[in-house]
């Protein structure tokens, strides 16, 4: 097909409402050898009970073997409403995946490419799924009941721009070899348009960043303000970028530009753009009339039914802090004039491509720009110089998504099989880890595992809870169970569901190096898919996501960087993550102040005093904190920060103690985060990828600082590197029971200035997950591994895996508890030879 032809499919096929006709004729032109089909739409009876009310019927259009014998239909599937085509998208791939797996006796398939659409909607989603379907080795059979697809999708029609669909379907329109699913993954690859839109939001925030720095060499007025603030050109750039992307997002949902008596939801999908075009009021220049009042003013203050008479409209107030000046510059008595026609090149970068606010997991992803893409951006404007001095890696989503799943099943695991026995003797046995103090171990209990819920079940609950949600939900409401429906979730999880939903809801989590949020993010939706699987299937409670998220973000998050921008991206996508949920469009709620529990701080660097005869001016803080959350006037939070700040301050000033350490701190967990510490003893998981500096340049580049690390960590020995004492941070962070999962460099395993970690991880470590085979890390040299600790230790044996790909694993091994502690260097656990090492080391214990 040649490129104007295949151009002019696309367009007319995705930038319309879906019609079979123009659908087919896409299918046509996408396989040359294909079985195109008329049957009749399934509705009704051929519905499964557990999608019914959201699925009207589904049509199968065409059946597709590709080259390497991969079994592909093309479905259309008809939603219900346009709210079940934007929120339900669990369910729909849920809905593809019991297709494909032959739930109802037919035969496997390997994937589908499928239109979702809606009749009271405009747009709609054009969707690969594809099954991984397990082998069952022993009884050498498919292993499906709860087999999750993954799926990608373009959303497509009125409302949509068709440059990335267009740009990544025509090199399988063009060529003359038959399409294989490999080439249809290609064509659904977010990568792809990660690192194209990455380059042009590299060359606006450079323009933007030269024309701030232009602008303050003729503008003393300004230059004098931003000295006087601390305001730095790089920062501006990067957030005034950032609040575009915001809006950009917002926009989609409706929420801007409202007409007067309108309700959310109605306002043009172009808000912005019509600014710019002076469809709400006439101006000179772009940024200093019309952005600076909507960032400062009409987003950041509430007024009566949120109307806006600079722009005779409806602008929501969201309060939240990414709309308040940065550093609190003088936005109103200074003109910063840059070119208008900057903004004419932002937007016609923008609106080249597909903007979606979900970045909910690995399984179900938009080929479009979504919160995730922000981090990214983020980290590699990174100049590389700088990245090697601040060791800032962007961590591969699937890394993420098994890390923060893995934590939980842990921590699961910890709150509901670990009780506490009272010792007869008043005295317990000694610490198995390091750095416990004699008062530690004069205690009148001790820790048991008792199973209650065992963890392979919880473990099969955070992995396919949400596969089985529908399916159990219709399960329960036909009172027993048959044929076609048995409880897919397991007994023990059902029977505890209020102690599991109860545990998840007040979990404490800490990222001591939060960078851009991609774990505390990852970690929040991992709740939220638990937690919503578990009201679906069991609790019945109407739990939404929002709901969850908010709960989330108020009892669960905490994060620290010294980056003042990474902690503007990590609040970012934190609010990101609330507004896609926010469905009540009549009462829009205003976004929670992260200030006290995303912070900017040096987490290594914490005072050389302790909370002990303070802690009544501490747990003052508490209230004053919540309140401050939740607060939505501008006058009442700049008092609450004012109360929170003198605290603070009264305490931290504490002269002779403050110069002693020769060096400036400005943060402490124990005094910033106390209220964790005063009622959990600490966070039950904390997790990170902490900074990559090698020594050389800390000793090059901040010198008394690692002086001071050294005389503050006893894993900080030698010729050792940044993220050496992060672990031993993670540790004194954590609650009795915690559970710490970082990833890093592999070398601490084996080198010479890793064997202080390893004495001091050695009976708590349960877990090495090795990633060092292959560039998990792209474009850089870095060989991670991830490793998971528990504070007490109840297993006997430490699991090892090594991963070829950032999915599959190609070794997976259990290695003794008793042979594990006679390795000194635990490089070899990451050897392929693990097995004859394992036997030559210890054959009775093999």
């Amino acid at each position: 097909m040649k490129k104007r032809e295949a151009e002019s499919l696309v367009n007319n096929t995705f930038t319309q409402k879906y019609d079979e006709g123009r659908f087919r004729r896409l299918i046509d032109n996408l396989f040359h050898d294909y079985t195109q089909l008329d049957e009749r739409a399934s509705a009704g009876q051929y519905i499964p009970d557990s999608f019914k009310g959201k699925i009207v019927s589904f049509k199968r259009l065409a059946k597709f073997n590709d080259p390497e014998g991969m079994e592909i239909d093309v479905l259309a599937v008809k939603l219900v409403t346009r709210r079940t085509l934007e929120n339900a998208r669990t369910m729909q791939r849920n809905f593809i995946a019991r297709y494909l797996n032959g739930s109802r006796g037919g035969t496997l398939k390997d994937a589908a490419l499928v239109a979702f659409y809606a009749d009271d909607c405009d747009d709609w989603r054009f969707s690969l799924v594809r099954m991984d379907y397990v082998l069952d080795e022993e009884k050498q059979k498919v292993y499906k009941e709860l087999t999750p697809a993954r799926r990608f999708s373009f959303l497509v029609g009125h409302s949509e721009n068709t440059h990335t669909a267009r740009s990544q379907l025509l090199p399988v329109l063009q060529s003359d070899v038959e399409t294989s699913l490999a080439d249809l993954e290609k064509a659904f690859n977010i990568e792809t348009v990660t690192k194209e839109f990455f380059e042009k939001y590299k060359v606006l925030y450079l323009r933007l960043k030269d024309a701030l720095e232009m602008h303050l060499r003729k503008d003393p007025v300004t230059k004098a303000d931003f000295d006087a603030k601390g305001v730095i050109i790089a920062d501006f750039a990067k957030r005034l970028l950032g609040q575009i992307v915001f809006l950009y997002f917002l926009q989609k949902k409706g929420w801007l530009g409202v007409a007067k008596g309108a309700d959310w939801g109605t306002g043009p999908k172009d808000f912005l753009q019509a600014l710019f075009r002076s469809e709400y009021g006439k101006y000179d220049n772009f940024f200093n009339d019309m952005l600076e009042p909507l960032f400062y003013e009409a987003l950041a203050t509430e007024r009566t039914d949120n109307f806006y008479k600079r722009f005779n409209c409806r602008i929501p107030f969201l309060n939240g802090g990414l709309f308040e000046p940065l550093a609190g510059y003088d936005w109103v008595n200074t003109d910063i004039l840059l070119d208008n026609r900057i903004f004419t090149e932002i937007f016609e970068v923008f609106d080249l491509y597909n903007f979606t606010v979900r970045e909910d997991e690995p399984l179900d992803r938009e080929v479009a720009v979504d919160p995730e893409m922000l981090g990214k951006v983020f980290e590699n404007l990174i100049p590389e110089n700088e990245r090697k001095g601040s060791g800032t890696y962007y961590t591969p989503r699937e890394i993420v998504h098994y890390m923060c799943q893995e934590s939980l099943i842990n921590y699961l695991d910890s709150k509901l099989n670990i009780e506490q026995h009272q010792v007869e003797n008043n005295t317990a046995q000694p610490s198995l880890l390091p750095n416990m103090g004699e008062a530690d171990l004069l205690t009148k209990y001790e820790d048991v595992y008792v199973e209650h819920v065992p963890r392979d079940d919880i473990a099969e609950f955070i992995y396919h809870g949400d596969v089985a949600q529908e399916h159990d939900a219709t399960t329960k409401d036909k009172g027993k169970e048959t044929h076609a429906y048995s409880f897919k979730i397991p007994e023990t999880i059902r029977k505890n569901a209020e102690a599991i939903d109860n545990a998840l809801a007040h979990v404490k989590i800490c990222d001591p190096a939060i960078g851009s949020g991609a774990f505390p993010v990852g970690i929040m939706n991992e709740i939220v898919r638990a937690r919503v699987a578990l009201d679906i299937a069991v609790l019945n409670r109407g739990l939404t996501p929002y709901d969850v998220k908010r709960n989330a973000i108020q009892e669960s998050i905490y994060g620290v960087d010294i980056e003042p921008s990474a902690v503007d991206i990590a609040k970012l996508r934190l609010w990101l993550s609330l507004v896609v949920d926010e469905d009540d469009f009549g009462n829009i709620k205003p976004l929670p102040n992260l200030d006290y529990k995303i912070v900017v701080g040096n987490s290594l660097i914490g005072f050389p005093f302790t909370t002990e005869g303070r802690a009544q001016k501490l747990r003052a803080l508490t209230p004053l904190k919540d309140e401050f959350l939740n607060t939505s006037s501008p006058s009442k939070k700049a008092e609450l920060r004012k109360q929170i700040n003198a605290i603070i301050d009264s305490e931290y000033n504490a002269p002779d103690m403050i110069k002693s350490l020769g060096f400036k701190v400005d943060f402490d967990f124990r005094w910033s985060f106390f209220e964790v510490f005063d009622s959990n003893g600490g966070f039950d998981i904390v997790i990170a990828n902490p900074p990559y500096v090698d020594s050389e340049i800390m000793v090059r580049n901040t010198p008394e600082e690692r002086k001071i690390i050294a005389k503050s960590y006893v894993t900080a020995k030698g010729n050792w590197d940044l993220y050496i004492p992060f672990w031993e941070l993670a540790y004194k962070l954590s609650s009795r029971l915690g559970t710490l999962t970082l990833i890093t460099p592999n070398k601490w395993l084996a080198i010479g200035y890793g064997k202080h970690l390893r004495k001091y991880l050695r009976n708590g470590i349960y877990k090495i997950s090795d990633y060092s085979s292959f560039r998990a890390f792209e474009n850089v040299g870095v060989f991670p591994v991830v490793a998971f600790v528990e504070k007490f230790s109840q297993k006997n044996i430490v699991h090892v895996e090594k991963f070829e790909t950032l999915t599959s694993k190609y070794f997976s091994k259990q290695i003794n508890r008793t042979t594990f502690n006679n390795f000194d260097n635990w490089g070899v656990l990451t050897s392929k030879n693990l097995e004859l090492i394992l036997k030559f080391s210890d054959k009775k214990n093999y």
